[in-house]
């Protein structure tokens, strides 16, 4: 089974709140079955919930049954038809792929993205994170070390960290590297 990959991004915006048909963006990547989702939030705004992965695939599948719909210029295309339509011809591929015949999605390349993007969410969920870490370097410079110090000790207490997202441990991937400064 192809993966689906989305990169998320959190951008904070100096608003206490930003209406949620200006909070998320959606784009396809050159990569296939890849996607960037952009949100944008403020200050007030509550982005990190239990439902985080829900969330993250209802916004992408709305972006990929508005792509459905432009394409397709029809004026009964709904969200609920194209989700339908999309099901069945997950539906069919499955069946298809099980008698040995070749499998071919009848709705398109967005319906079979639909398709994989729900195929890739009742599969599983992974998060794959990143963090830098930063050392200091050994130096004869005591000021320079305190100094820097002080601004590891304030980035690391005030910076927002993977434990307060609320996720399963066993889902989360953490990457990084260690920077010397």
């Amino acid at each position: 089974m192809p993966a689906v990959i989305i990169f998320f991004h959190l951008r904070p915006i100096e608003t206490p709140s930003v209406p949620a048909e200006d909070r998320y963006t959606v784009s396809s990547l050159a990569i296939p079955n890849c996607y960037r989702l952009v949100v944008r939030y403020g200050y007030n705004d509550e982005i990190i919930t239990p439902n985080l992965a829900n969330t993250i695939t209802q916004q992408v599948r709305r972006y990929l049954i508005a792509r459905t719909c432009d394409q397709a210029d029809l004026p009964t295309c709904t969200p609920d038809t194209i989700t339908n339509k999309s099901h069945a011809s997950s539906v069919q591929r499955s069946t298809t792929s099980a008698t040995g015949e070749s499998s071919t999605a009848d709705g398109g390349r967005y319906d079979a993205s639909l398709a994989r993007l729900e195929d890739a969410y009742s599969h599983g969920v992974i998060y794959i994170t990143g963090k830098e870490q930063m050392k200091i370097k050994k130096s004869k410079n005591y000021f320079r070390k305190i100094v820097l110090w002080i601004f590891l000790w304030i980035r690391e207490n005030t910076r927002a960290k993977i434990a307060s997202l609320g996720l399963e441990t066993e889902k989360v991937i953490e990457v990084g590297f260690l920077k010397d400064i």
